[in-house]
C-alpha cells in the first residue's frame, strides 16, 4: 500500500479560501520551496504514476507531492 501526500493544491475550494484569507496566501508562498500552489492534474500524474507498472518496486511508501513543503 502506498500513500500520496499532497500540499495546497489550486481547487476551486483552495482559491475561495485563499481569497478571503490573503495573508495566508503570502505566509504560504514564503513557506513554500516552490511558491506556488499544486495544480490539480500534478497531483493526478503523480497518483497514476505511482499506481502504474513503473512504480511496481514501490510498496509502503508516502509520496509528498508537496513543492517542497516537507523539506523546510
Amino acid at each position: 500500500i502506498n500513500a500520496i501526500a499532497p500540499g495546497t493544491t489550486r481547487t476551486e475550494m483552495m482559491t475561495q479560501w485563499l481569497d478571503l484569507n490573503p495573508d495566508i496566501e503570502t505566509q504560504l508562498h514564503h513557506a513554500t520551496p516552490l511558491p506556488r500552489r499544486a495544480q490539480p492534474h500534478e497531483i493526478a500524474e503523480a497518483a497514476a504514476w505511482l499506481c502504474s507498472d513503473r512504480a511496481s518496486y514501490i510498496l509502503g511508501a508516502t509520496l509528498p507531492i508537496d513543492g517542497g513543503w516537507t523539506t523546510r
